[in-house]
Protein backbone atom coordinates (compact mmCIF):
# COMPACT_ATOMS: atom_id res chain seq x y z
CA UNK A 1 0.00 0.00 0.00
CA UNK A 2 0.89 3.73 -0.48
CA UNK A 3 3.10 5.50 1.95
CA UNK A 4 5.04 8.63 1.86
CA UNK A 5 8.49 9.29 3.83
CA UNK A 6 8.95 13.23 4.34
CA UNK A 7 13.05 13.33 4.85
CA UNK A 8 12.88 16.01 7.09
CA UNK A 9 15.74 14.94 9.74
CA UNK A 10 19.57 13.35 9.71
CA UNK A 11 20.78 15.07 6.64
CA UNK A 12 24.44 17.10 6.69
CA UNK A 13 25.54 19.57 4.58
CA UNK A 14 28.75 20.91 3.76
CA UNK A 15 30.58 23.23 1.56
CA UNK A 16 33.81 21.47 2.09
CA UNK A 17 33.85 18.22 0.88
CA UNK A 18 34.43 17.19 -2.59
CA UNK A 19 32.62 14.92 -5.05
CA UNK A 20 34.68 11.52 -4.15
CA UNK A 21 34.27 12.66 0.17
CA UNK A 22 30.57 13.55 -0.45
CA UNK A 23 29.42 10.08 -2.34
CA UNK A 24 32.11 7.86 -0.03
CA UNK A 25 30.29 4.89 1.19
CA UNK A 26 32.58 4.90 4.16
CA UNK A 27 30.95 8.38 5.42
CA UNK A 28 32.77 10.35 7.69
CA UNK A 29 31.24 13.34 9.47
CA UNK A 30 34.11 15.34 9.74
CA UNK A 31 33.36 18.75 7.36
CA UNK A 32 29.53 17.98 7.78
CA UNK A 33 26.88 20.13 9.25
CA UNK A 34 23.87 18.52 10.57
CA UNK A 35 20.68 20.36 9.86
CA UNK A 36 16.67 19.58 8.38
CA UNK A 37 15.73 19.89 5.49
CA UNK A 38 13.78 21.95 4.07
CA UNK A 39 17.24 24.48 4.63
CA UNK A 40 18.32 27.63 2.85
CA UNK A 41 22.75 27.90 3.67
CA UNK A 42 22.53 31.42 1.84
CA UNK A 43 20.16 32.83 4.97
CA UNK A 44 22.90 31.61 7.43
CA UNK A 45 25.52 33.69 5.54
CA UNK A 46 27.04 37.19 6.42
CA UNK A 47 25.97 40.31 4.39
CA UNK A 48 28.46 40.76 1.82
CA UNK A 49 28.55 44.01 0.03
CA UNK A 50 30.30 42.50 -2.97
CA UNK A 51 27.80 39.72 -3.38
CA UNK A 52 27.46 38.78 -7.09
CA UNK A 53 23.54 38.92 -6.48
CA UNK A 54 24.07 42.26 -5.17
CA UNK A 55 20.88 43.97 -3.33
CA UNK A 56 19.17 41.89 -5.45
CA UNK A 57 19.89 38.85 -3.97
CA UNK A 58 19.82 40.15 -0.59
CA UNK A 59 23.87 40.68 -0.50
CA UNK A 60 24.11 36.53 0.20
CA UNK A 61 25.77 34.87 -1.40
CA UNK A 62 25.28 31.18 -3.47
CA UNK A 63 28.03 29.09 -4.26
CA UNK A 64 28.47 25.22 -4.38
CA UNK A 65 27.46 22.62 -1.75
CA UNK A 66 26.84 19.29 -0.54
CA UNK A 67 24.09 17.68 1.25
CA UNK A 68 23.88 14.02 2.47
CA UNK A 69 21.39 11.68 4.00
CA UNK A 70 20.55 8.04 4.62
CA UNK A 71 17.25 6.01 4.30
CA UNK A 72 16.10 2.35 5.31
CA UNK A 73 13.34 0.75 3.25
CA UNK A 74 10.62 -1.31 5.74
CA UNK A 75 9.70 -3.05 2.55
CA UNK A 76 10.78 -5.30 0.15
CA UNK A 77 12.59 -3.41 -2.63
CA UNK A 78 12.09 -5.67 -5.51
CA UNK A 79 7.67 -5.51 -4.73
CA UNK A 80 7.67 -1.59 -4.83
CA UNK A 81 8.07 1.27 -7.05
CA UNK A 82 10.01 4.61 -5.16
CA UNK A 83 9.51 8.12 -5.79
CA UNK A 84 12.16 10.37 -4.63
CA UNK A 85 10.16 13.61 -4.77
CA UNK A 86 11.60 17.46 -4.25
CA UNK A 87 9.75 20.23 -4.38
CA UNK A 88 12.29 22.68 -4.83
CA UNK A 89 15.87 22.43 -5.08
CA UNK A 90 17.71 25.99 -5.55
CA UNK A 91 19.20 25.09 -8.31
CA UNK A 92 21.13 22.92 -10.28
CA UNK A 93 20.80 19.88 -8.56
CA UNK A 94 22.64 16.97 -9.39
CA UNK A 95 20.94 13.79 -7.40
CA UNK A 96 22.73 10.50 -6.84
CA UNK A 97 21.66 7.26 -4.95
CA UNK A 98 24.16 4.55 -3.29
CA UNK A 99 26.52 6.41 -6.07
CA UNK A 100 24.60 6.29 -8.95
CA UNK A 101 23.62 9.74 -10.73
CA UNK A 102 19.89 10.17 -11.25
CA UNK A 103 20.17 13.11 -13.21
CA UNK A 104 21.11 16.92 -13.82
CA UNK A 105 17.61 19.41 -12.85
CA UNK A 106 18.48 23.36 -13.52
CA UNK A 107 15.58 24.87 -13.01
CA UNK A 108 15.54 26.00 -9.11
CA UNK A 109 11.90 26.92 -8.29
CA UNK A 110 9.75 23.45 -10.42
CA UNK A 111 9.52 20.39 -8.47
CA UNK A 112 11.18 16.95 -9.65
CA UNK A 113 11.10 13.54 -9.38
CA UNK A 114 12.87 10.18 -9.89
CA UNK A 115 12.29 6.70 -10.01
CA UNK A 116 15.07 5.33 -7.80
CA UNK A 117 13.59 1.64 -7.74
CA UNK A 118 16.28 0.18 -9.84
CA UNK A 119 18.93 1.43 -7.48
CA UNK A 120 17.99 0.36 -3.96
CA UNK A 121 19.32 -1.60 -1.71
CA UNK A 122 17.60 -4.87 -0.48
CA UNK A 123 20.31 -6.34 1.43
CA UNK A 124 18.77 -4.23 4.82
CA UNK A 125 21.74 -1.66 4.56
CA UNK A 126 20.92 1.53 4.53
CA UNK A 127 20.73 3.64 0.90
CA UNK A 128 22.45 6.44 0.63
CA UNK A 129 21.29 9.48 -1.14
CA UNK A 130 23.28 12.97 -1.87
CA UNK A 131 22.95 15.93 -3.83
CA UNK A 132 24.99 18.53 -5.23
CA UNK A 133 23.71 22.11 -5.67
CA UNK A 134 25.23 25.19 -7.61
CA UNK A 135 24.33 28.71 -7.14
CA UNK A 136 26.35 30.56 -9.42
CA UNK A 137 25.25 34.30 -9.30
CA UNK A 138 23.47 36.08 -10.50
CA UNK A 139 21.01 34.06 -11.17
CA UNK A 140 17.64 35.55 -10.18
CA UNK A 141 15.96 38.94 -9.82
CA UNK A 142 15.48 38.57 -6.17
CA UNK A 143 16.45 36.74 -3.16
CA UNK A 144 16.83 33.11 -4.48
CA UNK A 145 17.95 30.96 -1.18
CA UNK A 146 19.76 27.80 -2.09
CA UNK A 147 20.08 24.20 -1.66
CA UNK A 148 16.69 21.55 -0.72
CA UNK A 149 14.85 24.59 0.68
CA UNK A 150 11.47 22.84 0.13
CA UNK A 151 10.38 19.66 1.06
CA UNK A 152 11.88 16.35 0.16
CA UNK A 153 10.16 13.05 0.97
CA UNK A 154 9.81 9.32 -0.71
CA UNK A 155 6.87 8.01 -2.27
CA UNK A 156 6.69 4.17 -2.08
CA UNK A 157 3.72 2.09 -4.08
CA UNK A 158 3.40 -0.71 -5.30
CA UNK A 159 4.70 -2.04 -8.54
CA UNK A 160 1.01 -1.66 -9.83
CA UNK A 161 0.13 2.55 -9.29
CA UNK A 162 -1.08 5.56 -9.43
CA UNK A 163 1.01 7.90 -11.29
CA UNK A 164 2.25 10.89 -9.43
CA UNK A 165 0.13 13.76 -10.50
CA UNK A 166 -2.12 11.14 -12.64
CA UNK A 167 -5.27 11.86 -11.58
CA UNK A 168 -7.59 14.29 -13.29
CA UNK A 169 -10.58 15.72 -12.19
CA UNK A 170 -13.36 18.20 -14.05
CA UNK A 171 -16.83 19.34 -14.33
CA UNK A 172 -16.71 20.81 -18.00
CA UNK A 173 -20.88 21.64 -17.72
CA UNK A 174 -20.81 22.65 -13.99
CA UNK A 175 -22.10 25.93 -14.89
CA UNK A 176 -25.31 24.39 -16.18
CA UNK A 177 -25.71 21.40 -14.30
CA UNK A 178 -25.14 23.12 -10.95
CA UNK A 179 -28.30 23.23 -9.24
CA UNK A 180 -29.06 19.48 -9.95
CA UNK A 181 -26.85 16.32 -10.26
CA UNK A 182 -22.96 17.61 -11.53
CA UNK A 183 -20.90 15.46 -13.64
CA UNK A 184 -17.61 14.92 -12.28
CA UNK A 185 -15.32 13.77 -14.78
CA UNK A 186 -12.33 11.37 -13.96
CA UNK A 187 -9.03 10.53 -15.56
CA UNK A 188 -6.46 8.11 -13.86
CA UNK A 189 -3.39 7.04 -14.97
CA UNK A 190 -2.09 3.80 -13.64
CA UNK A 191 1.20 1.95 -14.54
CA UNK A 192 2.59 -1.12 -14.24
CA UNK A 193 6.36 -1.24 -13.29
CA UNK A 194 6.24 -5.06 -13.00
CA UNK A 195 7.34 -8.19 -14.56
CA UNK A 196 4.01 -9.46 -15.59
CA UNK A 197 0.39 -8.43 -16.95
CA UNK A 198 -2.03 -7.85 -14.34
CA UNK A 199 -6.03 -7.11 -14.01
CA UNK A 200 -6.09 -3.82 -12.70
CA UNK A 201 -9.82 -1.56 -12.29
CA UNK A 202 -10.33 0.97 -9.88
CA UNK A 203 -13.22 1.90 -6.91
CA UNK A 204 -13.61 5.78 -6.98
CA UNK A 205 -15.96 7.93 -4.92
CA UNK A 206 -16.14 11.43 -3.78
CA UNK A 207 -16.02 13.26 -0.27
CA UNK A 208 -16.60 16.24 1.90
CA UNK A 209 -15.84 16.74 5.34
CA UNK A 210 -15.40 13.05 6.49
CA UNK A 211 -19.02 11.68 4.45
CA UNK A 212 -19.25 10.09 1.50
CA UNK A 213 -21.91 11.37 -1.24
CA UNK A 214 -21.59 8.99 -3.77
CA UNK A 215 -21.27 5.28 -3.98
CA UNK A 216 -17.90 3.54 -4.99
CA UNK A 217 -17.80 3.52 -8.83
CA UNK A 218 -15.90 0.64 -10.06
CA UNK A 219 -14.45 0.95 -13.27
CA UNK A 220 -14.44 -1.97 -16.45
CA UNK A 221 -10.86 -4.30 -15.54
CA UNK A 222 -8.25 -4.00 -18.04
CA UNK A 223 -4.99 -6.11 -18.16
CA UNK A 224 -1.83 -3.89 -18.09
CA UNK A 225 1.32 -5.15 -19.59
CA UNK A 226 4.62 -5.41 -17.67
CA UNK A 227 5.94 -1.62 -18.29
CA UNK A 228 2.67 -0.41 -19.89
CA UNK A 229 0.47 2.20 -18.67
CA UNK A 230 -3.46 2.71 -18.60
CA UNK A 231 -5.82 5.34 -18.37
CA UNK A 232 -9.31 5.07 -17.06
CA UNK A 233 -11.97 7.28 -17.47
CA UNK A 234 -15.12 7.35 -15.89
CA UNK A 235 -17.79 10.36 -14.26
CA UNK A 236 -19.39 10.16 -11.00
CA UNK A 237 -22.38 12.72 -10.11
CA UNK A 238 -23.38 14.07 -6.71
CA UNK A 239 -26.14 16.53 -6.27
CA UNK A 240 -25.56 20.02 -5.79
CA UNK A 241 -22.11 20.43 -4.83
CA UNK A 242 -20.71 23.40 -2.44
CA UNK A 243 -19.21 25.72 -4.82
CA UNK A 244 -15.46 26.25 -3.68
CA UNK A 245 -15.05 30.28 -3.38
CA UNK A 246 -12.83 32.74 -1.61
CA UNK A 247 -15.54 33.54 0.85
CA UNK A 248 -16.49 29.55 1.22
CA UNK A 249 -13.63 26.96 0.23
CA UNK A 250 -15.14 23.99 0.28
CA UNK A 251 -12.71 21.63 -0.89
CA UNK A 252 -13.66 17.86 -1.54
CA UNK A 253 -11.89 14.61 -1.84
CA UNK A 254 -11.61 11.98 -4.30
CA UNK A 255 -10.93 8.43 -3.38
CA UNK A 256 -9.30 6.05 -5.18
CA UNK A 257 -8.75 2.66 -4.83
CA UNK A 258 -6.62 0.25 -7.52
CA UNK A 259 -7.27 -3.37 -7.16
CA UNK A 260 -4.96 -5.37 -9.29
CA UNK A 261 -6.09 -9.34 -9.86
CA UNK A 262 -8.27 -8.84 -6.88
CA UNK A 263 -6.50 -7.29 -4.17
CA UNK A 264 -6.32 -3.92 -3.34
CA UNK A 265 -2.72 -2.52 -4.20
CA UNK A 266 -2.75 1.26 -4.32
CA UNK A 267 -4.87 3.85 -2.31
CA UNK A 268 -5.02 7.31 -2.73
CA UNK A 269 -6.90 10.76 -1.93
CA UNK A 270 -6.93 13.78 -4.18
CA UNK A 271 -8.56 17.37 -2.99
CA UNK A 272 -10.74 19.19 -5.11
CA UNK A 273 -13.42 22.08 -5.51
CA UNK A 274 -16.34 22.79 -7.95
CA UNK A 275 -16.25 26.30 -9.11
CA UNK A 276 -16.63 27.94 -12.83
CA UNK A 277 -15.19 30.84 -14.37
CA UNK A 278 -15.77 33.24 -16.79
CA UNK A 279 -14.07 36.79 -18.17
CA UNK A 280 -15.35 39.05 -20.28
CA UNK A 281 -13.41 42.00 -22.17
CA UNK A 282 -16.05 45.10 -21.01
CA UNK A 283 -17.13 43.21 -17.44
CA UNK A 284 -14.62 42.00 -16.30
CA UNK A 285 -13.91 38.72 -14.15
CA UNK A 286 -16.52 36.50 -12.69
CA UNK A 287 -16.39 33.54 -10.27
CA UNK A 288 -19.50 31.14 -10.18
CA UNK A 289 -21.44 34.12 -11.52
CA UNK A 290 -20.62 36.16 -9.52
CA UNK A 291 -18.40 39.69 -10.84
CA UNK A 292 -15.13 39.94 -8.85
CA UNK A 293 -12.95 42.13 -9.07
CA UNK A 294 -9.33 41.28 -8.48
CA UNK A 295 -7.43 42.56 -5.36
CA UNK A 296 -4.09 41.13 -5.93
CA UNK A 297 -0.58 41.02 -4.55
CA UNK A 298 2.34 39.89 -5.83
CA UNK A 299 4.05 37.92 -3.64
CA UNK A 300 7.75 36.39 -3.64
CA UNK A 301 8.81 33.08 -2.41
CA UNK A 302 11.19 33.69 0.75
CA UNK A 303 9.95 34.63 4.32
CA UNK A 304 11.94 37.20 5.24
CA UNK A 305 14.33 36.45 8.12
CA UNK A 306 13.82 32.67 7.66
CA UNK A 307 15.13 32.47 4.07
CA UNK A 308 13.19 31.14 1.55
CA UNK A 309 12.90 27.39 3.94
CA UNK A 310 9.74 26.15 3.00
CA UNK A 311 6.99 26.62 6.56
CA UNK A 312 3.43 26.33 6.13
CA UNK A 313 2.82 28.34 9.54
CA UNK A 314 5.13 31.06 8.33
CA UNK A 315 2.90 31.07 4.62
CA UNK A 316 -0.43 30.62 6.53
CA UNK A 317 0.68 33.56 8.66
CA UNK A 318 1.67 35.96 5.93
CA UNK A 319 -1.69 34.66 3.88
CA UNK A 320 -3.87 35.22 6.54
CA UNK A 321 -2.79 39.01 6.90
CA UNK A 322 -3.13 39.34 3.23
CA UNK A 323 -6.60 37.88 3.52
CA UNK A 324 -6.95 40.59 6.40
CA UNK A 325 -6.10 43.71 4.05
CA UNK A 326 -8.63 42.75 1.33
CA UNK A 327 -6.46 40.44 -0.86
CA UNK A 328 -8.32 37.63 -2.85
CA UNK A 329 -5.50 36.80 -5.37
CA UNK A 330 -1.73 35.85 -4.81
CA UNK A 331 0.93 35.70 -8.09
CA UNK A 332 3.99 34.10 -6.88
CA UNK A 333 6.42 36.44 -8.66
CA UNK A 334 8.02 35.33 -10.36
CA UNK A 335 8.07 31.54 -10.75
CA UNK A 336 6.27 28.60 -9.51
CA UNK A 337 5.26 28.68 -6.13
CA UNK A 338 5.68 25.49 -3.21
CA UNK A 339 2.99 22.98 -3.03
CA UNK A 340 2.76 23.83 0.47
CA UNK A 341 1.30 27.20 -0.23
CA UNK A 342 -0.81 25.69 -3.16
CA UNK A 343 -2.57 23.93 -0.74
CA UNK A 344 -3.13 26.72 2.03
CA UNK A 345 -4.28 28.68 -0.93
CA UNK A 346 -6.80 26.57 -1.38
CA UNK A 347 -7.63 25.90 2.10
CA UNK A 348 -8.06 29.80 2.39
CA UNK A 349 -9.92 30.55 -0.79
CA UNK A 350 -6.94 32.79 -2.54
CA UNK A 351 -6.90 33.04 -5.88
CA UNK A 352 -3.37 32.06 -7.12
CA UNK A 353 -1.77 32.52 -10.55
CA UNK A 354 0.93 30.24 -10.90
CA UNK A 355 4.04 31.76 -12.97
CA UNK A 356 6.07 29.40 -15.01
CA UNK A 357 9.02 31.93 -15.86
CA UNK A 358 10.47 35.05 -15.57
CA UNK A 359 12.67 34.44 -18.30
CA UNK A 360 12.73 32.90 -22.10
CA UNK A 361 15.78 32.10 -24.08
CA UNK A 362 16.91 36.06 -23.91
CA UNK A 363 17.95 35.48 -20.42
CA UNK A 364 17.95 38.60 -17.41
CA UNK A 365 21.08 37.67 -15.32
CA UNK A 366 24.54 35.89 -16.30
CA UNK A 367 23.58 32.58 -14.31
CA UNK A 368 19.68 32.33 -14.65
CA UNK A 369 17.21 29.86 -16.55
CA UNK A 370 17.60 31.78 -19.59
CA UNK A 371 20.88 29.14 -20.00
CA UNK A 372 18.34 26.09 -19.93
CA UNK A 373 15.24 27.42 -21.70
CA UNK A 374 16.03 25.80 -25.16
CA UNK A 375 18.29 23.70 -23.82
CA UNK A 376 17.26 19.36 -24.47
CA UNK A 377 15.71 18.26 -21.35
CA UNK A 378 17.49 15.79 -19.92
CA UNK A 379 15.24 13.98 -17.28
CA UNK A 380 14.61 10.14 -17.69
CA UNK A 381 10.74 10.99 -18.03
CA UNK A 382 11.04 13.93 -20.86
CA UNK A 383 9.16 13.36 -23.89
CA UNK A 384 11.54 13.22 -26.82
CA UNK A 385 12.20 16.79 -28.26
CA UNK A 386 11.11 18.15 -25.16
CA UNK A 387 13.12 21.81 -23.95
CA UNK A 388 13.41 21.93 -19.78
CA UNK A 389 11.15 24.62 -20.50
CA UNK A 390 8.92 22.05 -21.86
CA UNK A 391 9.46 19.46 -19.19
CA UNK A 392 9.04 22.29 -16.25
CA UNK A 393 5.63 24.15 -17.79
CA UNK A 394 4.02 20.49 -17.84
CA UNK A 395 5.17 19.47 -14.44
CA UNK A 396 3.97 22.86 -13.00
CA UNK A 397 0.27 22.28 -15.32
CA UNK A 398 0.04 18.41 -13.95
CA UNK A 399 1.19 19.94 -10.38
CA UNK A 400 -1.88 22.39 -10.39
CA UNK A 401 -4.56 21.24 -12.87
CA UNK A 402 -6.68 20.10 -9.55
CA UNK A 403 -6.63 22.78 -7.35
CA UNK A 404 -9.41 25.46 -7.20
CA UNK A 405 -7.38 28.07 -6.10
CA UNK A 406 -5.34 28.05 -9.76
CA UNK A 407 -6.98 30.36 -12.12
CA UNK A 408 -4.25 31.32 -14.44
CA UNK A 409 -1.11 30.10 -15.86
CA UNK A 410 1.54 32.39 -16.63
CA UNK A 411 4.12 31.75 -19.21
CA UNK A 412 6.58 34.53 -18.30
CA UNK A 413 7.02 37.75 -16.79
CA UNK A 414 8.55 40.92 -18.57
CA UNK A 415 9.82 38.94 -21.45
CA UNK A 416 11.38 41.59 -23.77
CA UNK A 417 12.16 39.22 -26.54
CA UNK A 418 8.66 38.32 -26.66
CA UNK A 419 8.12 41.51 -29.70
CA UNK A 420 6.59 38.75 -32.54
CA UNK A 421 9.62 37.86 -34.47
CA UNK A 422 9.67 34.08 -35.84
CA UNK A 423 11.23 33.18 -32.58
CA UNK A 424 9.13 34.40 -30.17
CA UNK A 425 5.96 33.60 -31.89
CA UNK A 426 6.93 29.77 -32.25
CA UNK A 427 7.80 30.19 -28.68
CA UNK A 428 4.59 31.39 -27.14
CA UNK A 429 2.94 29.01 -29.75
CA UNK A 430 4.99 25.85 -27.93
CA UNK A 431 4.11 27.23 -24.43
CA UNK A 432 0.77 27.50 -25.10
CA UNK A 433 0.22 24.27 -26.69
CA UNK A 434 2.10 22.40 -23.14
CA UNK A 435 0.12 24.28 -21.07
CA UNK A 436 -3.85 23.22 -23.15
CA UNK A 437 -2.52 19.61 -23.72
CA UNK A 438 -2.79 19.18 -20.02
CA UNK A 439 -5.35 21.59 -18.86
CA UNK A 440 -7.40 23.74 -21.12
CA UNK A 441 -10.06 25.09 -18.44
CA UNK A 442 -7.66 27.91 -17.19
CA UNK A 443 -6.75 31.43 -18.53
CA UNK A 444 -2.98 31.67 -19.74
CA UNK A 445 -1.42 35.30 -19.57
CA UNK A 446 1.84 36.31 -19.18
CA UNK A 447 2.89 39.90 -17.27
CA UNK A 448 3.69 42.32 -20.30
CA UNK A 449 5.84 45.59 -19.24
CA UNK A 450 5.43 46.63 -23.14
CA UNK A 451 2.90 48.54 -22.56
CA UNK A 452 4.08 51.25 -20.93
CA UNK A 453 6.02 52.63 -23.19
CA UNK A 454 5.02 55.48 -25.93
CA UNK A 455 1.24 54.98 -26.84
CA UNK A 456 1.64 50.79 -25.64
CA UNK A 457 1.97 49.65 -29.48
CA UNK A 458 4.41 47.26 -30.76
CA UNK A 459 5.50 43.99 -31.89
CA UNK A 460 4.46 42.61 -28.65
CA UNK A 461 0.78 42.95 -29.25
CA UNK A 462 0.74 40.14 -31.62
CA UNK A 463 2.11 37.85 -28.57
CA UNK A 464 -0.47 39.60 -26.43
CA UNK A 465 -3.67 37.89 -28.99
CA UNK A 466 -2.37 34.29 -28.65
CA UNK A 467 -3.07 34.85 -25.19
CA UNK A 468 -6.79 34.27 -22.94
CA UNK A 469 -5.94 37.03 -21.02
CA UNK A 470 -3.29 39.76 -21.09
CA UNK A 471 -1.36 41.02 -17.91
CA UNK A 472 -0.07 44.72 -18.25
CA UNK A 473 2.64 45.66 -15.86
CA UNK A 474 2.85 49.37 -15.12
CA UNK A 475 1.12 50.34 -18.32
CA UNK A 476 -2.32 52.28 -16.38
CA UNK A 477 -1.62 55.00 -18.83
CA UNK A 478 -2.22 53.34 -21.90
CA UNK A 479 -5.15 51.57 -20.74
CA UNK A 480 -7.55 53.59 -22.80
CA UNK A 481 -5.29 53.12 -26.24
CA UNK A 482 -5.17 49.48 -26.23
CA UNK A 483 -8.78 49.01 -25.58
CA UNK A 484 -9.64 51.03 -28.53
CA UNK A 485 -7.23 49.04 -30.54
CA UNK A 486 -8.12 45.85 -29.12
CA UNK A 487 -11.82 45.54 -27.58
CA UNK A 488 -12.11 41.93 -27.35
CA UNK A 489 -8.96 41.34 -25.14
CA UNK A 490 -9.55 40.41 -21.41
CA UNK A 491 -7.18 42.99 -19.68
CA UNK A 492 -6.03 42.84 -15.87
CA UNK A 493 -3.20 45.03 -14.03
CA UNK A 494 -0.39 41.88 -13.49
CA UNK A 495 1.68 44.54 -11.91
CA UNK A 496 1.40 47.66 -10.48
CA UNK A 497 2.60 49.55 -7.78
CA UNK A 498 6.06 48.04 -6.67
CA UNK A 499 7.77 51.61 -7.36
CA UNK A 500 4.91 53.30 -5.12
CA UNK A 501 4.82 50.50 -1.98
CA UNK A 502 7.47 49.15 0.13
CA UNK A 503 7.70 45.25 0.81
CA UNK A 504 6.00 43.96 4.05
CA UNK A 505 4.18 47.13 4.04
CA UNK A 506 0.58 45.92 5.15
CA UNK A 507 -2.70 48.40 5.43
CA UNK A 508 -5.67 46.96 7.20
CA UNK A 509 -8.55 49.84 6.98
CA UNK A 510 -10.38 48.69 9.33
CA UNK A 511 -8.36 48.85 12.30
CA UNK A 512 -5.58 52.00 11.10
Amino acid sequence: MRREEVLRNHWFFSQEVGKEEALAPDFQRENWQAIQVPHDWSIYNDFDQYSPAQNEGGQLNGGQAWYRTQFYLEEDASLVSVRLLFDGVYMNAQVYINGQVLGYYPNGYTPFSYDITPYLRNDGTANQLAVFVDNQQPSSRWYSGSGIYREAKLLITDLVHLDLYGIKIESPKLKEQRDGWVETQLDSKVSNDGLQSVSVYLEQSIWYEEQQLSDCQATNSVVIEAGEKHHFQQAISIFQPLLWDIDSPHLYQLKTRLYKNGILADEEEENFGYRYMDWQADKGFFLNGRWLKIHGVCLRHDYGALGTMENRSAAERRLRQMKEMGVNAIRITHNPASSILLDVVAKMGLLIQEEAFDIWYGGKKEYDYGRFFEEEATHPEAKAGDFWSDYDLRTMIERGKNNPAIFMWSLGNEVSEANSDVHSLKTVKRLLERVKEVDDSRFVTMGMDQFRFGDGSGGHEKIADLLDVVGLNYSEDNIDGIRKRHPKWRLYGSETSSATRTCDSYFRPDKE
